[in-house]
């Protein structure tokens, strides 16, 4: 394949786990696309909603390049444990970092290309976003109806930041807007297209879920399972409350997230509450989301700060995860094409002192505690974990 002619689909993701809707997604990609490859930015240890992933970062890159991903890198943790805005920045920036992106692939509950385009352009009418406030809505909704976004579309409210961040970092990329097939993100039904919220509730309430998963996923999952290798619900509770319990509220005030006194809450709730639920419960108010209150406590967890954020405004290195064989020319392509320093041996970058990278590892090393299996628990094995070369030339169904 000559130089320029390369077409490839970036496509952000965090797939815990992968079902069934993000099989469709891929091949729905690639069909509208007409790309050779697909290269995903994948969340790691720690997913937008702010909890653990159900399983580790490597098993759920295997389950995307056995079902239609071509490679997989790592968004780090300081982009997937934020909000909207800044999930889809890194991602975008990730992508474009990597030099060959020319498409990019996401879920739409409206599928209306058109629409996406003139609300990314939109910027929130003050007086609308005052008023919001001010009846105590949560900000994110506030600043929803404000720019004519409807909170009730998570992946439309996605695709917007991703089209306002391509227009800031001046990706010229072709969008492929993929409706989004089967239960929404809060719908607890388990069917053939259950969503990633359901697939995860009905494993932990000891149902099979093998109808919304392809079989390839189906089967990595079981293995993680009956390995110990999965999230419990709580697993991560008590060093979560071990950790709050040791800060202050001026300690907790340079989460990245946090603000408006919100510290003295969880400063408070920490030494209340039983579990993370609880700790949520405690905190919560009309002027935040629980997914944004829950962001913050694992913020908290790991030590993702402010100025942590504020000294990495965008990625500035790519971690690869893992890639199908048969895509060596895309590989081939990124390594020589590639503006983002590439980490294939985790040990060697550590030494670059990067605080970013740092806080992978860090969650790396804290993500294992939560699962069942005392063997995986060891901090270390991060740094001696090898890319995933897959050599199977078939896409699982």
């Amino acid at each position: 394949m000559k130089r320029g002619t390369m077409r490839v689909c970036g496509v952000i993701c965090e797939y815990d786990p992968f079902h069934n809707g993000h099989a469709h997604h891929l091949r729905r990609v690639r069909e509208l696309s007409g790309c050779e490859y697909i290269v995903c930015a994948m969340s790691g240890y720690f997913t937008q909603r702010g909890e653990a992933a159900l399983v580790s970062k490597w098993a759920r890159a295997e389950m995307a390049l056995r079902c239609g991903a071509d490679a997989v890198f790592e968004l780090p943790t300081l982009f997937a444990l934020r909000d909207a805005q800044r999930f889809a920045l890194g991602g975008v920036a990730l992508l474009d970092g990597l030099g060959v992106v020319t498409h990019l692939g996401f879920g739409s509950e409206s599928a209306d290309a058109d629409a996406l385009r003139r609300q990314a352009l939109a910027t929130p009418d003050p007086d609308a976003l005052r008023a919001g406030l001010a009846c105590g809505k949560a900000h994110a909704r506030a600043l929803g109806e404000a720019t004519g976004q409807d909170a009730g579309k998570p992946n439309d409210t996605l695709a917007v930041e991703y089209l306002r961040a391509m227009r800031l970092l001046g990706a010229a990329w072709e969008t492929v807007a993929v409706p989004r097939a089967g239960g929404g993100h809060h719908d607890g039904a388990l069917s053939a297209m259950a969503s990633a919220s359901a697939v995860r509730r009905a494993l932990r309430q000891g149902e099979d879920v093998s109808r919304a998963m392809p079989e390839a996923a189906w089967s990595l999952l079981v293995r993680q399972w009956e390995e110990g290798a999965c999230q419990r619900a709580d697993g991560l509770d008590g060093a979560l409350l071990a950790c709050l319990r040791r800060m202050d509220a001026a300690e907790m005030a340079q989460a990245a997230d946090i603000g408006e006194g919100l510290e003295h809450r969880f400063a408070r709730a920490a030494w209340t509450a039983s579990g993370r639920e609880a700790l949520l419960d405690r905190v919560k108010c009309k002027r935040y989301t629980r997914a944004r209150l829950s962001r913050i406590a694992s913020q908290l967890l790991l030590g993702l700060t402010r100025s942590l954020a504020l000294s990495h405004p965008l990625p500035d290195y790519a971690r690869l995860l893992g890639f199908r064989r048969e895509a060596r020319p895309l590989l081939a392509a990124i390594s020589e094409r590639s503006r983002l320093p590439l980490v294939l041996r985790p040990a060697k970058f550590r030494i670059q002192h990067n605080a970013a990278f740092a806080l992978d590892l860090r969650a790396a090393a804290l993500w294992p505690l939560g699962c069942g299996a005392p063997q995986l628990r060891a901090g270390d094995r991060e740094l001696t974990q090898k890319v995933i070369i897959l050599d199977e030339t078939t896409i699982s169904d």
